[in-house]
């Protein structure tokens, strides 16, 4: 079976102010708020205890969409190095930066 990150063609990095790794890989990788889940469960789903179907249906939205924003960002190349605040405010809301200064996408 095929790594998630290979199907989706997209690895994400964030680097702290050194340009350190502090966590990333392919999508399926990047961690996403719980506090954000539980916003968009009631939100959406009129659900303040979202089971796994809808936490999966919002983790896919926020993976999907962060994944076009990368393949416009990065916009015909392959590598592309920006600050986090360069990110949409509902990215910077949703993934758990954990004090990255930096994002690294590739596309593989």
């Amino acid at each position: 079976m095929k790594k998630r990150q290979k199907e989706c063609g997209i690895s994400i990095y964030f680097l702290d102010g050194s340009k350190n790794v502090v966590h990333g890989g392919g999508l399926a990788d990047i961690r996403i708020k719980e506090t954000y889940i539980l916003a968009k469960s009631s939100q959406l789903y009129q659900n303040d205890a979202p089971c796994i179907i809808i936490r999966t249906k919002i983790m896919n939205r926020v993976y999907e969409e962060l994944r076009t924003f990368i393949k416009e960002k990065i916009n015909g190349g392959n590598k592309q190095l920006f600050c986090t605040d360069d990110l949409p405010e509902e990215f910077r809301e949703a993934l758990d930066l954990e004090d990255a200064a930096y994002v690294m996408a590739e596309v593989t």
